[in-house]
């Protein structure tokens, strides 16, 4: 296995799982709602854009006739979709809200009204 193929696994994984993790940690300071909203979004991201991606739907490849095959036995098929979805939520999704949060001065509130531009993300 050559070492982008260990910096890749190690990048799906990571990525992947981080989210988790923070949540666990910080979940007494967010709102209530951010399970729901990441919950949401992984059921939007796994059945929309990777599902397409993975399994190659519409005059595609899957991911298997893709990539290497030490790749497709580390990171499996059908695990590389759930774990895909799960670090686009995290990119995506979290991403957001983390930078309405930063260009709103860190302001908790800003999440709370229903008025303003941060509404456009």
């Amino acid at each position: 296995m050559s070492f982008e193929e260990t910096r890749f696994i190690f990048i799906i994984y990571t990525s992947s799982i981080l989210a988790i993790i923070l949540y666990m940690k910080y979940r007494s300071q967010l709102p209530n709602w951010v399970p729901i909203i990441y919950v949401g979004s992984f059921i939007e991201c796994a059945l929309d854009w990777e599902i397409w991606f993975t399994y190659g739907l519409i005059n595609g490849e899957s991911v298997i006739e893709r990539r290497a095959d030490v790749l497709n036995q580390w990171i499996p098929l059908h695990l590389n979709w759930i774990l895909n979805s799960l670090a686009d939520v995290r990119t995506i999704c979290l991403g957001g809200l983390w930078l309405l949060w930063i260009t709103n001065g860190k302001n908790k509130n800003v999440f709370y009204s229903g008025t303003g531009v941060h509404f456009l993300f």
